[in-house]
């Protein structure tokens, strides 16, 4: 009688279990995307320099070639204030002292001088007035001049203005992917930048007996080029 009565148990359970519904869950249909990626550039015009003078000096002991050192670095400075440069637009940027041993062809040494090299970075804010800077530096006594940065005081407005060329560049070139693909352009998903820039750096060691005769040296600024590059990723339709 027991097991008849758990045999009929089991017969109730299944006959329910087949009554009760069944939850079934649809699946979404996957979003078709494209991924591209847009560039934009802009050129601006520099409006300021960064000049790196050196002045480098010998002597028979370090006092000799420092002293000396320091009498020319302070007529560079002398020149330059002729321009009206601000103090915060003059910074040492490198100074050393080091031994230099002479040998004979026997290999013995004969002498012993010391080296001073002192380099100041100058930034020049009125281009007009840069060639006239570099020549009065030079006759001032600098001996070596390190390299000229162009540069703009301002770079956001062209930053921004890159930025929007970049995107419209990345979603033409995403329509034309998709309608080749037979399909129509959705929303933009997502947007990642990184931005870049570069200039023209005019670099050369010149000697002061070079750029005698009181003419200012010719330079030409060029172009700044500020390029920024997106990554974007759009819906299929």
């Amino acid at each position: 009688m027991k097991k008849n009565l758990i045999f009929i148990l089991l017969i109730l359970v299944v006959a329910v279990s087949a009554c009760a519904p069944v939850a079934t869950v649809a699946s979404q249909p996957e979003m078709r995307k494209v991924s591209v990626n847009g560039t934009g550039k802009v050129y601006l015009t520099p409006d300021m320099a960064t000049v790196r003078i050196g002045v480098q000096t010998r002597g028979d002991s370090a006092d000799k070639a420092v002293g000396d050192n320091s009498e020319i670095v302070q007529a560079v400075r002398d020149a330059l204030s002729k321009f009206e440069i601000a103090d915060e637009d003059i910074q040492t940027s490198n100074f050393s002292v080091y031994p230099r041993t002479n040998y004979d062809d026997k290999g013995e040494i004969t002498s012993i001088s010391y080296v001073v090299n002192n380099q100041v970075s100058v930034i020049v804010r009125d281009l007009d007035n840069l060639g006239a800077v570099l020549n009065e530096v030079v006759e001032a006594g600098a001996n070596n001049l390190h390299g000229i940065d162009f540069d703009v005081s301002d770079r956001e407005e062209a930053l921004n203005q890159a930025m929007i060329l970049a995107v419209e560049n990345a979603q033409a070139r995403a329509e034309t992917l998709v309608e080749a693909a037979g399909a129509s352009l959705g929303e933009a998903l997502t947007i990642s930048t990184q931005s870049r820039s570069g200039g023209i750096v005019y670099s050369q060691n010149v000697a002061a007996d070079a750029m005698g005769g009181g003419m200012d040296v010719p330079v030409s600024a060029g172009q700044l080029e500020v390029v920024v590059e997106v990554l974007m990723e759009f819906e299929m339709k």
